[in-house]
């Protein structure tokens, strides 16, 4: 593209491929903004207009006497809009020097200016200092965070995985040493208590911890263990049709199993599977209900009722509610003693890959028998979990370790999976050990035997 042009990317919904359009954007001069389509979309789509329709200046430079300063952030810039800022940030060389010079050049549509400016070094830190609620090193924290985020913007453009490797660790060294929370790292801040903690990922809102289990897309499982105060992740690399046994308790006479369905096609040479059904069997009830993409049914004995997604209501029998919320989740209660969570997932109707998906919660207060096991049941009986030899792994993001638990000692990876309780479009990232080879040594026994025939099966254990 020709160096009078500047290229602006919109991504539009949660399933476009953002990093492609900022990359592309990147490339050429521009910018990209993301609209978030449970938003005002007309809106943001005004607001990204009015950011970028009235160009001022353009070939901006802003330079300054290399003896003075030194580690000067981004001091040229393609363009300049009206209503915008430009800043550079740098470090002043400790030579007595009481001002400083800059010349600043640039292009408008009729003509080229060139300006000089000349600061008073100590100034800032005067003004600084008459405010009472003012950061003294507010000056340094703005430096670093411009460095880093012209350091996410050379990540995007990195050719090579090395080269994005290197960016990233000069990233995570920033943030740590300034106190940043970047797409590269996470702060988990928890009470003194150790009861409560909340997990604050960039640009997602801080949550709760992760609930006691939980499992979504492809399918990945969320175990939390209260007494160890650790989270566990694990996938299942099954196959669509397949009903994966979730919880089997044949005292209450509960069972929830899940079928899978898989993408509409291959991705390097895998295919990724979801939830595409779950069913909440209660025996002494005489109950199932059956949660899919497009419906809820409810059977009774002989008789059977079907929900739509489009309606929110409740419904009580023999001890067993159903509540269903709009578009968004199923909860299903029984007896007031156990309930579950059964999340709603919708995609782009045209995305190539992705496809309706369910996601399923159930919280660790539910009161089950000893008898309960399951892919997620078997865990509120804890294990015992010891985690040690932390070490970094071959990515700086992921440590690496090594877990002792029912007799085994495993490698671990350090890793996030997402959690779509309190952010249904984008999730929120909860940071676990990821137990590899589909739970091998964490779930008791291999995952092939929670394989169960029917919707309404209970797990048949040797």
């Amino acid at each position: 593209m020709r160096d009078e042009f500047s290229l602006f990317s919109l991504g539009m919904g949660f399933d476009v491929d953002y990093d492609f359009l900022e990359r592309i954007a990147l490339e050429n001069r521009g910018m990209a903004q993301r609209i978030y389509a449970n938003q005002n979309a007309s809106q943001q789509l005004k607001d990204f207009y009015q950011q970028v329709s009235s160009p001022l200046l353009r070939k901006i430079l802003i330079e300054y006497p290399d003896e003075a300063v030194t580690d000067v952030t981004q001091n040229s810039f393609d363009k300049y809009f009206s209503g915008s800022e430009l800043v550079v940030a740098g470090r002043v060389e400790p030579h007595g020097y009481s001002v400083l010079q800059s010349v600043i050049t640039a292009s408008s549509g009729t003509m080229d200016l060139s300006l000089q400016a000349v600061a008073d070094v100590h100034e800032l830190d005067e003004i600084l200092a008459l405010q009472k609620y003012v950061n003294p090193g507010f000056a340094r924290q703005l430096w670093a965070y411009i460095t880093v985020n012209q350091l996410l913007a050379e990540r995007s453009l990195a050719s090579t995985a090395a080269k994005k490797r290197k960016i990233t660790q000069r990233i995570v060294s920033m943030a740590l040493q300034h106190q940043f929370v970047t797409p590269m790292t996470a702060m988990l801040v928890e009470s003194e208590s150790g009861d409560e903690r909340l997990l604050a990922d960039s640009p997602k809102d801080p949550k709760q911890g992760c609930c006691s289990g939980g499992v979504e897309n492809d399918p990945h499982f969320i175990i939390h263990l209260p007494k160890s105060k650790q989270d566990i992740c694990f996938n299942i690399d099954s196959e669509p049709g397949k009903i994966l046994n979730l919880v089997s308790d044949p005292d209450l006479g509960v069972v929830v199993n899940g079928q899978l369905i898989g993408a509409k096609k291959l991705e390097e040479t895998k295919m990724s599977t979801f939830f595409g059904t779950i069913a909440i069997y209660c025996k002494k009830q005489d109950m199932k209900v059956e949660i899919s993409t497009e419906h809820i049914s409810v059977t009774n004995g002989k008789y059977a009722h079907l929900f739509s997604w489009e309606e929110t209501g409740n419904m009580t029998q023999n001890g067993v509610k159903i509540s269903i919320k709009k578009d968004t989740h199923v909860t299903v209660s029984v007896n007031e003693k156990i309930s579950f969570m059964v999340l709603l997932h919708r995609v782009w109707k045209k995305h190539p890959v992705n496809v309706d998906f369910l996601g399923v919660y159930t919280p660790h207060t539910n009161m089950f028998s000893p008898e309960v096991h399951g892919l997620l049941g078997q865990f509120f009986s804890e294990p015992e979990v010891k985690v040690f030899n932390v070490h970094p792994g071959s990515d700086p993001k992921k440590p690496e370790a090594t877990m002792e638990v029912k007799g085994h000692k495993l490698a671990v990876t350090r890793g996030w999976q997402k959690d779509y309780r309190a952010d249904k479009v984008y999730g929120t990232n909860v940071y676990c050990w990821f137990i590899h080879n589909s739970g091998k040594g964490f779930i008791d026994g291999h995952y092939k035997d929670y394989i169960v025939p029917h919707l309404d099966s209970f797990l048949q254990r040797p």
